[in-house]
């Protein structure tokens, strides 16, 4: 089953191995501390937790909490892992549901995102969380970010493991001017046609 393969890919409270790029979360609270007119960008103040994760609290009360993980590790490729692939995880904690759509929960998030790539050069991974279904409506709020907020600099793979009825949407980002870029795609390529062939 593609899930059984995948299970370091399908849940956001997995268990994950920390990436070096977890100390990004320290920046970004020192730079969002520290920089008045980033309370425009970032209503919600974050707050760097000891296991190198990041949260803040909405205003309605709900506590987020969001982390970039070592991924290489799912890529049987010597350049892959030695240049890095950070996988991007977050959501309501345990126990807490989302209320309404608030705007600034992902201002916070974009915020997070353009700190990361504006100090790594590591290939970020997202998975849609599918455990209730809605992983496509994920995809799409992801893409709408990808073009809304100036990443441009980046290129975007999204890629679709199909199980049934169910399906697993990934999406990779690299830089533009990522080295070796053409064996980067065929490496992800045959690492998903691999796991699509795990049915």
């Amino acid at each position: 089953m593609i899930r059984k393969a995948l299970w370091l890919l399908s849940s956001v409270n997995g268990l994950r191995r920390k990436t070096t790029c977890v100390g990004l979360f320290v920046k970004v609270t020192e730079q969002y501390t520290n920089t008045k007119a980033l309370n425009l960008l970032i209503p919600y103040a974050l707050q760097a937790n000891p296991d190198g994760s990041v949260s803040f609290l909405t205003s309605s009360g709900v506590r987020y909490t969001a982390e970039f993980t070592d991924a290489s590790y799912h890529f049987d490729d010597d350049l892959v892992k030695a240049n890095g692939v950070a996988e991007f995880c977050f959501g309501p904690d345990a126990g807490q549901v989302s209320s309404a759509h608030d705007p600034r929960i992902e201002l916070t998030l974009i915020y997070i995102l353009q700190t990361y790539f504006a100090n790594s050069g590591s290939v970020l991974l997202y998975v849609c969380e599918s455990l209730d279904g809605r992983q496509r409506v994920r995809k799409r709020v992801f893409n709408r970010w990808f073009k809304q907020y100036g990443f441009s600099e980046y290129d975007k793979y999204d890629f679709e493991l199909v199980d049934g009825e169910s399906a697993i949407i990934v999406s990779i980002i690299t830089p533009s001017t990522l080295p070796h870029r053409a064996h980067f795609l065929q490496v992800f390529e045959a690492t998903f046609n691999f796991y699509t062939g795990l049915k």
